[in-house]
């Protein structure tokens, strides 16, 4: 198991120093940050691939999605995402393509650590904004 761990943080220390790699979407237009944090990458490697691009944090991919929108939907721990929002809050009140906020996605993936921390923490977080779909994002949550 730590075998795994070091071959995983090693993966992305070296995609870090890569710089056209860094900045190269995938065909779904997601730059390593956001498939690292699909893939559950510690908040060390995340912080990494931050300071090797730090431009990543306003970057859609072909959604529109903002790395805090993927963080909030699929990271499982809140300190990724306390992270992402101490270097840009205004992330918060950006929407995707169908009008999803932060606090959407974190509802469309149950994460209900990050949904309080949104909640609790951060007044700008508006529980009734509805996306393109007239979504409220309670209602996504009542779905997940």
């Amino acid at each position: 198991k730590v075998q795994v761990f070091i071959k995983r943080e090693y993966a992305w220390a070296r995609k870090a120093k890569d710089l056209r790699l860094m900045n190269t979407p995938n065909g779904k237009g997601r730059l390593p940050l956001h498939r690292a944090l699909g893939g559950q990458a510690t908040l060390g490697s995340i912080k990494l691939l931050v300071k090797a691009n730090p431009l990543a944090l306003r970057s859609p991919d072909e959604n529109g999605a903002l790395l805090l929108h993927t963080a909030c939907q699929l990271y499982h721990s809140t300190n990724v995402i306390q992270y992402l929002l101490e270097l840009d809050t205004t992330a918060l009140s950006a929407v995707d393509k169908t009008g999803n906020t932060a606090l959407h996605h974190a509802c469309r993936g149950a994460k209900y650590d990050t949904i309080s921390l949104l909640l609790d923490k951060y007044d700008a977080v508006s529980v009734s904004k509805r996306n393109a779909h007239k979504e409220l994002p309670i209602d996504l949550l009542w779905e997940s």
